[in-house]
């Protein structure tokens, strides 16, 4: 055998060798693909079913009436705004009159020190 023959040998052996791999490698792609799209499609199913469960079992709002919810809740928020504002200026005047009454309730005593002095004398 001449070494051409030997390497040619060779290489084909390692071309088989390389087919064999390539082949074992596809095979464990498309298995562990198919136990992938397999528990995907059971997941799938499961959650389908459960989803069917929970709709069942539980009732969701229809959108108009959602809708009619949300309205009610912008309308609570800005009279609320409104009654906020309306606190704060009745508070300022309650400090308005609390200060004008504690004017008052000196100019009151200075006017009866007066009038007491001025009896006097």
């Amino acid at each position: 055998m001449s070494s051409d023959d030997t390497g040619t040998n060779n290489a084909r052996s390692m071309q088989q060798n390389v087919e064999n791999c390539m082949k074992q490698v596809q095979e464990f792609v498309d298995t562990e693909t198919t136990k992938s799209i397999s528990l995907f499609s059971a997941k799938t199913r499961a959650n389908e079913v459960w989803l069917q469960e929970i709709t069942e079992k539980y009732s969701t709002i229809p959108d108009d009436e959602l809708k009619k919810l949300d309205a009610l809740k912008k309308d609570y928020l800005e009279k609320l705004g409104e009654l906020t504002k309306k606190v704060e200026y009745f508070e300022q005047m309650c400090d308005e009159l609390e200060e004008f009454q504690n004017e008052l309730e000196i100019k009151t005593k200075v006017n009866t020190n007066r009038q007491s002095r001025m009896m006097e004398q």
